[in-house]
């Protein structure tokens, strides 16, 4: 393994979770970087993660290798808070079709894009005010 890898493996061990689950929703296994599935894993993936209803049964449906992608999940389960980036993917392996799920955890930044639109936003809000403001002045000085 090189550097450069090495790097990039602990990098995302740190805001991904990658797991695997037969073509029916049933847990596999997982790398357990941002959560335990260990209460989890008799559990069937669409009662881990709701937003999975209906996901698993287009997945058969599409070709192998396609992703749904779901970004800026809020809160996706009660044991999961924070904002989550989701991919879903069918793929072939040496003996039959299989579900990865990649889970993002991208909250820090969903939280500061956040914070400055509402940023932005209100400065924009402050501006109009103050042209109206700027307006009113220009109208009461034409009139004296």
């Amino acid at each position: 393994m090189t550097n450069l890898e090495k790097y990039r493996l602990e990098h995302l061990s740190k805001s991904t979770q990658v797991m695997l689950f037969d073509v029916e929703g049933t847990f596999l296994e997982s790398c357990d970087s941002l959560f335990n599935t260990e209460e989890l894993n008799d559990n069937p993936l669409h009662t881990w993660f709701p937003i999975a209803g209906n996901i698993i049964d287009t997945l058969k449906a599409v070709d192998t290798n396609t992703e749904l992608f779901f970004p800026r999940v809020e809160d996706p389960a009660d044991f999961l808070t924070g904002i989550y980036d989701f991919r879903f993917v069918r793929i072939e392996t040496s003996e039959n079709s299989k579900l990865l799920v990649i889970i993002s955890d991208f909250t820090e930044i969903y939280d500061k894009y956040r914070y400055f639109q509402q940023q932005y936003n209100e400065v924009r809000i402050e501006k109009q005010h103050l042209e109206v403001q700027l307006s009113q002045l220009r109208q009461q000085g034409g009139q004296s």
